[in-house]
This record gives structure tokens, C-alpha cells and sequence, in this order.
């Protein structure tokens, strides 16, 4: 089972491109032409829905690693229904500004707000604290910043290049 669900999370990935910043979810429809790989990212399934947060991919024609583009935006695919590699839809959705993205970071669902946190992992930029996916189970959703009562925690040390597997 999680080897399928792995192998279904990189044939996704193949057709994955840069996202664009947009308010709305706006729908791909992209072939893999340029698409080399994808690194460092975060993924989460809610409900029928695959998440995926943060990363980089790298292009085809590109000299280096310097060429590699960090992800702007957060994914999604429908999993209720099939799909190959070959007829995926992939959505992207905007995220704030502030909201930087990050190689190696964590997705976690806390059942108690049904947000989705982002935790963890290496900044690209300036590290803006802990955010919060509030989903609109259409495959978007809204990220906000995330305030904690206990002032130690934003002093944690962020965990880099973990593992993370949730049931």
C-alpha cells in the first residue's frame, strides 16, 4: 500500500511546474516536457485530496542546480476518482507572501482545528513562523499565520530533512 501510494505521488509529480501565484485554485493541464524532478517536498492526504507543499523541481535544459525553481504555491489532486499519469489534473493555490516556502518541511493534520500545520524544514528567504491550511475540501484552501501561548516554542530549533508518516 505505501509503496503505491509513493509510486502515485511521483507519477503526479511528473507533470508538475512551477505554480503560479493566483488567488483562485486554477487547474493544470501540463505535459512533462521540461519537467525533470522534484525535491524537498511536503505532501498530505485530507480527505480525498493530496496536498503537496514546498520543494523545489528542476527543468529540463537547465546547466545546474542553480537553475532549480522552489514551489510557490500549493498543490492538490483529486483522489476520488482515477487518474494516470497521462490525464492528471493538478491545482495550485496561492499562498501569502509572508509565507515562504521551504525545502524538507512537515505536513501535519490537526484533527482538533481541521487545519493542516506546516512545520519544520529549511527557508529559502527569512523564516516567518508556523502556518495553518485551513482547507475548503475542493482542493484549497487558506494558509495563516499561526500564534502559539507558550512563547518557548517559536525558540525550537525546526527540524530539517525528516520523515514523516501519519495515520
Amino acid at each position: 500500500m505505501m509503496m503505491a501510494f509513493s509510486s502515485l505521488i511521483r507519477s503526479a509529480l511528473l507533470f508538475l511546474i512551477l505554480a503560479l501565484r493566483s488567488q483562485a485554485l486554477t487547474t493544470w493541464n501540463v505535459t512533462s516536457n521540461d519537467f525533470v524532478r522534484m525535491l524537498y517536498s511536503s505532501a498530505i492526504v485530507v480527505g480525498n485530496w493530496l496536498y503537496i507543499d514546498g520543494g523545489e523541481f528542476y527543468q529540463a535544459g537547465a546547466s545546474s542546480w542553480a537553475d532549480t525553481i522552489h514551489l510557490n504555491g500549493t498543490l492538490s489532486i483529486d483522489m476520488s476518482s482515477s487518474w494516470t499519469t497521462s490525464n492528471v489534473t493538478i491545482n495550485t493555490f496561492s499562498k501569502p507572501q509572508q509565507n515562504q516556502d521551504v525545502r524538507d518541511g512537515a505536513l501535519w493534520w490537526n484533527p482538533n482545528t481541521s487545519t493542516v500545520l506546516s512545520f519544520g524544514g529549511e527557508p529559502y528567504n527569512t523564516l516567518t513562523g508556523t502556518w495553518a491550511l485551513t482547507l475548503d475540501g475542493k482542493g484549497s484552501g487558506t494558509w495563516s499565520q499561526v500564534s502559539f501561548s507558550d512563547p518557548e516554542f517559536n525558540t525550537l530549533e525546526r527540524n530539517l530533512a525528516q520523515d514523516w508518516l501519519q495515520f
